[in-house]
């Protein structure tokens, strides 16, 4: 395990340097060329030239490089091979787990919806039926001591409502199967959460990124752009979101 020297300063992360990429130079507009990238290409000659390694945050070994150099600045061992293999297997493990935790949910959800699908349609065919009562001229029976008029009913089709009710009243007082999402299935819609919050106020998504690669792999998240790097939510991401509304412990 790396020992962290007694002497060495915390390590804090520093703004020293402006980079400009070739390919965003293309995109300033005409009218801003000769006032603000001409002069700055004229102002190269009159600075010591330098050489530097650009990762930019949306690649995956942005992370690796920054625990590199501040292993380095607190006088750490470098990271080791095997730590490097042990990073990458229990990020597959968290992967693994979550798409069978995913699996079983959505296993769970769609009985859910199958039992609300034919609860509709019991309900639909109890409407009917009532709906198809004898309440015709033909039908009009007066019976003394009544004031308002009856209609007679055959025993069969009394037989076939109630039956209609019992099938719809069973459905209705069914409950709900208990949807328990495991704990690391929390984790996800917890960061998928916050990746919506920071969305809808304008902000960078403060999740690291090995689960932006999750959510993205998972089918939550979808990149939709490399430089800079933009994200937006699936459909399935907006599916689990609504689920997890309907769980108040989430």
């Amino acid at each position: 395990m790396p020992v962290e020297n007694e002497h060495a300063e915390p390590f804090q992360r520093e703004d020293r340097y402006i980079v400009i990429k070739r390919s965003d130079l293309k995109k300033v507009p005409v009218s801003y060329r000769s006032s603000l990238v001409d002069p700055m290409f004229s102002l190269l000659s009159h600075l010591p030239r330098r050489e530097c390694l650009v990762i930019e945050s949306d690649w995956p070994e942005y992370e690796s490089y920054w625990q590199m150099i501040e292993r380095r600045m607190t006088w750490q061992p470098s990271v080791t091979a095997a730590e490097e293999l042990e990073a990458v297997q229990h990020w597959r493990g968290k992967h693994a787990l979550a798409m069978r935790e995913r699996d079983a949910l959505q296993q769970r959800l769609n009985a859910a919806d199958q039992r609300i699908d034919e609860t509709q349609a019991s309900l639909k065919d109890l409407i009917s039926a009532v709906r198809s009562i004898n309440c015709s001229q033909a039908y009009r029976v007066t019976v003394i001591g009544d004031d308002e008029p009856q209609y007679r009913q055959r025993k069969e089709w009394i037989d076939w409502v109630m039956e209609l009710c019992d099938k719809a009243e069973a459905g209705i007082e069914q409950p709900s199967p208990a949807v328990v999402v495991p704990p690391f299935a929390e984790q996800v819609i917890h960061k998928l959460q916050r990746f919506q919050e920071c969305a809808e106020d304008g902000q960078d998504a403060d999740i690291s990124r090995q689960w932006f690669d999750l959510l993205t792999r998972l089918g939550l998240l979808n990149r939709v752009q490399r430089s800079p790097a933009i994200w937006e939510i699936t459909q399935q991401g907006d599916d689990c979101l609504k689920a997890a509304k309907l769980k108040p412990s989430l």
